[in-house]
């Protein structure tokens, strides 16, 4: 691998070593021992006179301190000076600003080495200051930029410079088959990219922020080619410094579904890299994200690598995810049908926002970002908790949903049948997860969040008491009747039977308190244990309908044929376990459903 990046984007770092060394700073001066330093100056490439520097940091980093002189000793001889000045003379033409890889060290050399006390207390402080080498070459690039931010002021103030007219660049190279990495000070001064920036593509848009070359952007920020589904540019002053750029990426990776990834935000200081996966700045619900973020407030400790004010952190990442929640929030209501595409690709994250969070007030705020359909809505049509709660009649405290794998299972659902005459609004959670974060939200905008299962269990209305002006229904003697046959044979499955006037087209339906936990412990907690434990848990209350042909066909057959009753009463059981969706494997009823068939089929 061999790369050139621009001298404008590393100058500034390498001139921080400069500015280090020259003040005796110690963090530098402990990475020193580590590298093996060369420097001269390449007449070859700049000509007689050009000053020009260059480091070169080999594999090992374990060498000691080299140094090439540039100038001559007493002993050369003068044909050897004109050699290098006509040299010098034909590059004239080349000058560059981009290293070719030719450069040459000249004059004789000499090592010198630390102490080996000295060398020992340098170690250690780079291996407790530096997590990683690349850290230490981060460090070197960036502060050369110190020193040539100081010496541009300088400059400005008309201080006296020794040598005032120093170009302010440097140049990077890095030689993968030689392991070298190559740092050049050179002299032509390139344009600097210090504040944010908008990049445009052939492939798409990328967004990224200062010391990157615009060509390279894309590959090495984004790392993504396609157009950013949304981009964010956000900066404030209050209550914190912050400068961020973020984009969404078109389409989500599987690989980032990974709870163990951080968020893919890169974090600067002061216009300097800290961190490449800024862990602890972002949550791990918004890790989809891309881009960077900049601020002066980040409290560093000495090796700059590492955060220190963990409340400052914290502060940081309420601020960034308030901002992008109430950014998602003006998409949707800008353009609904594209945060729509965009919810079905990233839902699943502001679910497990809302399930990893202890804070009420964030989950609620995260929350007005889901999306569900709703009974008084088209098919496909969504909406969000904010737009009900708006809907809401004057005085009403409770926000309905109901769990079904589709909606057309979820409108023929006996649970529905039940509530649909009071004319509640309904929000249909057709994922597992959505379920699930409801239950755990609880409330929503000071109103509680029920599901209809529920409120089927708590409300008793139309319950126990039979219609005696409906010829259609089973008498009250009859009715007591079979709700005492069907209680012997039920057993331990069941806590109650009784009547219900709530259904029309469904025979029986099941009601237990909290069905959505209940539903949840049962493929979570209790998968695999034993029916007594289930139907222990579940506290389950069998409601009959006894207009419904099949529940009338009963009430006679308990007498007439008790061997069919007692497979139809068990069938009928299992139907509501089903449509309660408490039933995970249906294959354990297919035996009787064979005897049944078989006892249907017996008269003809």
């Amino acid at each position: 691998m061999a790369a050139s990046m621009c001298s404008t984007c590393l100058r500034n770092s390498y001139t921080k070593l400069l500015n280090r060394v020259a003040f005796k700073t110690t963090r530098n001066v402990s990475l020193s021992s580590a590298c093996r330093i060369h420097t001269h100056t390449p007449s070859v490439v700049h000509g007689p006179g050009s000053a020009s520097t260059l480091l070169k940091f080999r594999g090992s980093f374990r060498q000691p301190v080299q140094f090439y002189s540039s100038q001559s000793t007493t002993d050369q001889n003068e044909d050897q000076k004109e050699d290098i000045a006509e040299e010098g003379a034909e590059e004239q033409e080349e000058y560059h600003t981009i290293m070719k890889g030719t450069e040459r060290g000249k004059g004789p050399s000499s090592s010198h080495e630390f102490q080996a006390e000295t060398r020992k207390l340098l170690d250690i402080v780079a291996r407790s200051l530096y997590s990683e080498k690349e850290v230490f070459i981060r460090e070197l690039v960036s502060n050369g930029s110190d020193a040539l931010e100081k010496l541009r002021y300088m400059q400005m103030t008309d201080a006296e410079i020794s040598d005032p007219d120093l170009p302010l660049e440097i140049d990077i190279e890095v030689d993968a088959s030689k392991k070298t990495f190559t740092i050049q000070k050179l002299h032509r001064l390139k344009h600097s990219y210090y504040e944010l920036f908008k990049c445009n593509t052939e492939g798409g848009v990328c967004q990224g922020v200062a010391l990157y070359q615009k060509a390279q952007l894309s590959n090495v920020q984004c790392k993504s080619y396609d157009r950013p589904k949304y981009t964010l540019q956000y900066k404030a002053d209050a209550p914190l410094n912050i400068r961020a750029l973020f984009y969404v990426p078109d389409a989500p990776m599987a690989w980032e579904m990974s709870r163990e990834l951080d968020a893919g935000v890169m974090l600067y200081s002061r216009k300097v890299m800290i961190m490449n996966q800024a862990k602890g700045v972002m949550p791990k619900w918004l890790r989809f994200l891309r881009g960077v973020v900049d601020s002066e407030d980040i409290p560093l400790n000495l090796s700059r690598e590492l955060l220190q004010d963990s409340a400052l952190i914290r502060k940081l990442r309420t601020v960034l995810t308030n901002r992008l929640v109430r950014y998602f929030l003006e998409q949707a209501k800008k353009d609904p049908e594209k945060y729509k595409e965009f919810y079905k690709d990233y839902g699943m994250y502001f679910i497990e926002g809302i399930l990893n969070t202890q804070d009420q007030q964030e989950r609620e705020d995260i929350a007005r970002l889901l999306r569900f359909e709703s009974s008084t809505k088209h098919p496909g049509e969504t909406t969000s908790l904010s737009e009900y709660a708006e809907r809401m009649e004057a005085g009403a405290r409770t926000i309905y949903y109901f769990h079904a794998p589709s909606r057309e299972l979820a409108e023929t659902s006996p649970y529905f049948e039940a509530v649909k005459e009071k004319g509640h609004e309904v929000l249909f959670c057709f994922n597992p997860y959505d379920e699930l974060v409801l239950l755990t939200l609880q409330q929503f905008d000071k109103k509680n969040l029920r599901s209809i299962e529920t409120e089927m269990a708590a409300d008793q209305t139309g319950t126990d008491k039979i219609d005696s002006s409906d010829a259609d229904s089973l008498k009250q003697e009859e009715a007591d009747a079979l709700i005492s046959w069907i209680t012997a044979r039920m057993g331990q499955k069941i806590v109650k039977a009784k009547i219900t006037n709530r259904l029309v087209s469904h025979p029986a339906v099941i009601s237990v308190m909290e069905m959505g936990a209940a539903r949840h412990l049962l493929k979570t907690s209790l998968l695999g244990r034993s029916d007594e434990d289930k139907y222990r848990l579940l506290q389950a209350t069998l409601e009959i309908n006894p207009k419904h042909p099949i529940i009338r066909k009963l009430s006679t057959l308990k007498d007439s044929n008790p061997d069919l009753a007692n497979l139809l009463a068990d069938q009928i059981f299992d139907n509501a376990l089903v449509a309660a969706g408490l039933v995970d494997d249906p294959r354990s009823m297919l035996g009787r459903l064979n005897q049944l068939l078989e006892k249907a089929l017996e008269k003809h």
